[in-house]
């Protein structure tokens, strides 16, 4: 098996066997990487792997049999902050209508 952390001085290496579908393949980027003999590829955030099969260990590496576990209607990373900044806002909101409620003056 040929792969980029081979013959370093690493303890134990990881290799991760993925099954990939037509939903959750991600972006092909091999073209990008400097290691010629691999394949590379990107996936959305928040892409879980699950693994399949126990963990097989051959001459100090590791191999891992996964599946990805791709969210379709998982948020975007923008949606998430804006989620959160309107929390956080709401929270404001409500500590400041809970001040107003007990008699705190707006301006001390």
């Amino acid at each position: 098996m040929e792969y980029a952390g081979k013959g370093a001085d690493s303890q134990t290496s990881i290799v991760f066997e993925i099954k990939m579908g037509m939903i959750d393949r991600g972006a092909d980027i091999s073209w990008l990487s400097q290691y010629p003999h691999e394949e590379e590829r990107l996936f959305p955030p928040l892409t879980a792997l699950s693994i399949e099969d126990d963990v097989v260990v051959e001459d100090d590496i590791s191999m891992f049999k996964v599946r990805l576990n791709v969210n379709l209607l998982a948020m975007t990373l923008e949606q998430m902050d804006g989620k959160m900044h309107r929390s956080h806002i709401s929270m404001i909101d409500l500590l400041t209508d809970n001040l107003k409620f007990a008699g705190i003056p707006s301006k001390l």
